[in-house]
């Protein structure tokens, strides 16, 4: 529905959930995590049984998600969040197995605003730029400060970066 859309951001995200991308995100994981944060990245395929594993995993690998963990941050998004393991499994275990929409991406003209940062473990820079080199129409801004949670990190940036390009749009 391109005719309905007046622009797209896409923020943090892959085209695709293949086994390359499986083996970029352990490999990240391994490079940058704890043994304990390792050993829960590697469990990421395999689907849990309750809100309690699901939650223990969430806690092991969120400092992941940053570039600078700050365990408050941490603190406050497990108190205020509503975690659901049934969505989980459903989205990361059956949804996205094998999904790729690298080989459709020509088809969105739509405006979008690419946006990923720079030490994402889980949708890093490379596979903004796969989106990106892909799309027709598109702009990419890499947020330098960031891991996958740039509106929390780089927030004001986020805002202004997200705003003018909205605002912007013709």
């Amino acid at each position: 529905y391109q005719d309905r859309l007046k622009g797209l951001v896409l923020a943090v995200t892959m085209p695709a959930w293949d086994s390359g991308y499986r083996d970029m995100v352990l490999a990240n994981a391994r490079a940058r995590g704890t043994s304990e944060q390792i050993a829960a990245a590697e469990t990421m395929w395999t689907p849990v049984a309750d809100a309690d594993e699901f939650a223990e995993l969430g806690r092991k690998i969120l400092p992941l998600y940053f570039k600078r963990y700050d365990p408050e941050i941490g603190k406050k998004m497990a108190d205020e969040g509503y975690p659901s393991y049934q969505a989980y499994n459903r989205g990361f275990i059956e949804c996205l197995r094998d999904w790729s929409v690298v080989e459709r991406l020509g088809e969105i003209n739509t405006k979008t605003l690419v946006i990923a940062g720079a030490d994402d473990w889980i949708a890093p820079v490379e596979q903004a730029e796969r989106i990106h080199e892909r799309l027709p129409n598109s702009e990419l801004v890499v947020f330098e400060e960031s891991g996958h949670f740039i509106f929390i990190e780089e927030q004001e940036r986020y805002l202004e970066v997200v705003g003018n390009w909205i605002k912007n749009l013709k």
